[in-house]
């Protein structure tokens, strides 16, 4: 593979609902289809399902999260016949789940071709030295979706010529994204995630119940979470037995990402990571800067490598509820210093995180790795 022209991507992922790796998933077949030959999506008809056609990208109808035998030999037989019909490759699988049966469909199609990529997201920490070393073996590249990731991925045995790294592509429009915060009669802390227990929302509920009974804070202050997931109605009665469900808004799925940042005068990311556990840098955080919204995240996973304390925002010792308070405090009464860490932040963001930078890397890494 020598030219872009060259290339025919594949890129596989749940896409049966909206979450961060679904998202990527979209982006990526965004960015990359203006540089390659052709880009085509393996994966569940879910909500992303319409935007990916209308960016005339072809999308394969097929489920990967099963342990039904008939539906895995289902999986394995579309992936062998797009591999073959359309000549990909490059297969490029955003999760770890599908790569055992990517692999499998790789080595029965006629087309040999293929290089099998996967973006490492963060594995659950005892998995890693299961997985990492097997899909090593099975001579898959790894990507990791920030540096420490990419450690990760090297620590557990992956051979370092056959791992990189690349950041998520922003998806907003950095030119109309930002809006002035902090300037509202009331202030709004918000925070945006899968409502999962490992996402740690119930640690944002502690914090929203300190500010709520602490004397150092204004009264005019609310909370909103963005997301569903599984752990909604417990985090519902968590905020009814804090007593401070009257301050707390849950608005249920995003679909529209700026509208809500728009809403957030302060975002807050409690996500606290345990051992090697964790997902990278966090998108909503990204969107965050992207949108120039102040930031306050305890220090989780790889957070630190664009939440950076005291130059784009507030990086805060994980479950210290008092210090992340603070630095709540701190980002609503010092304006002036909160001004200059948010443009910090959007510079950051702009350089890390570019749409058309990440394509281009992301192509490199193809031919090269």
């Amino acid at each position: 593979m020598t030219n872009n022209e060259e290339l025919r991507v594949l890129l596989v992922s749940d896409m049966g609902k909206v979450g961060g790796t679904e998202i990527a998933t979209y982006i990526t077949a965004k960015e990359l289809k203006s540089y390659v030959q052709d880009v085509y999506v393996l994966g569940k008809k879910g909500p992303l399902s319409e935007s990916i056609n209308q960016l005339d990208i072809k999308q394969f109808d097929v489920i990967s999260h099963t342990k039904n035998p008939i539906k895995i030999l289902q999986y394995i037989l579309k992936v062998i016949y797009v591999v073959n019909k359309y000549h990909v490759n490059v297969i490029h699988a955003q999760m770890a789940r599908p790569i055992p049966m990517l692999w499998v469909a790789k080595f029965f199609s006629k087309n040999k071709n293929p290089k099998i990529f996967w973006t490492s997201r963060g594995l659950n920490h005892s998995t890693y030295k299961y997985v990492v070393p097997l899909f090593n073996r099975m001579d898959i590249r790894g990507l990791g979706n920030c540096k420490l990731e990419q450690k990760k991925l090297i620590r557990y045995g992956f051979e370092p010529l056959r791992t990189s790294y690349v950041y998520n592509a922003y998806r907003l429009n950095p030119d109309t994204a930002p809006k002035e915060k902090l300037s509202k009669n009331f202030i709004t802390v918000g925070t945006l995630s899968a409502l999962r227990a490992d996402r740690c929302v119930d640690l944002f509920l502690e914090i929203a119940k300190y500010i709520k009974e602490s004397k150092e804070f204004p009264q005019n202050i609310q909370f909103i979470i963005g997301g569903d997931g599984p752990h909604r109605k417990e985090l519902e009665c968590l905020a009814e037995n804090m007593n401070i469900q009257h301050k707390i808004s849950f608005m249920g799925n995003i679909v529209d990402v700026e509208d809500f940042m728009q809403k957030v005068d302060v975002f807050v990311s409690p996500i606290v990571v345990d051992g090697d556990s964790g997902a990278g840098v966090s998108n909503a955080i990204v969107e965050a800067m992207l949108t120039k919204t102040p930031v306050c995240a305890y220090a989780a996973s790889a957070i630190g490598e664009i939440v950076i304390n005291n130059q784009t925002g507030h990086l805060v010792e994980p479950r210290n509820t008092e210090a992340m308070a603070k630095a709540i405090l701190q980002t609503i009464e010092d304006k002036e210093q909160t001004q200059v860490y948010v443009e910090n932040a959007y510079d950051l963001i702009i350089k890390e995180c570019d749409p058309q930078n990440y394509a281009k890397k992301l192509i490199s890494l193809y031919k090269e790795l």
